[in-house]
């Protein structure tokens, strides 16, 4: 998990570069960590809104509709969309949470 320190710095080097309105995407590891890294997740969701950033996307909060399937797959169409939107809304960032050069997920978030 990053220490507070380091996201210190890059929230306020976010705050120079992009509005607090525009949207800012959290990108991680999430397979074959306990509690599929949700706690980094929402940790780092926390220090953003804190920082006064209104437009931040965690995909530790998305849920699959009922009747989708709970797939990797799915999970990654859903996270892709996400970061899709993300772009249209406005000068999208996206936090890289520790470890996301190992995760195939986050990996292709970024691309």
């Amino acid at each position: 998990m990053p220490s507070i320190q380091s996201l210190t710095k890059l929230v306020k080097e976010l705050q120079a570069l992009r509005a607090v309105l525009d949207p800012i995407y959290i990108a991680g590891p999430m397979t074959g960590i306990p509690g599929r890294n949700h706690h980094a997740f929402f940790k780092v969701e926390q220090w953003l809104c804190e920082a006064g950033f209104v437009d931040v996307r965690n995909p530790a909060s998305f849920q699959l509709l009922p009747e989708t399937e709970d797939t990797w797959e799915n999970w990654m169409d859903m996270a892709v969309a996400e970061v899709i939107s993300c772009h249209e809304a406005g000068e999208a960032s996206m936090i890289m949470l520790p470890g996301w050069e190992t995760s195939k997920g986050a990996s292709i978030e970024r691309s």
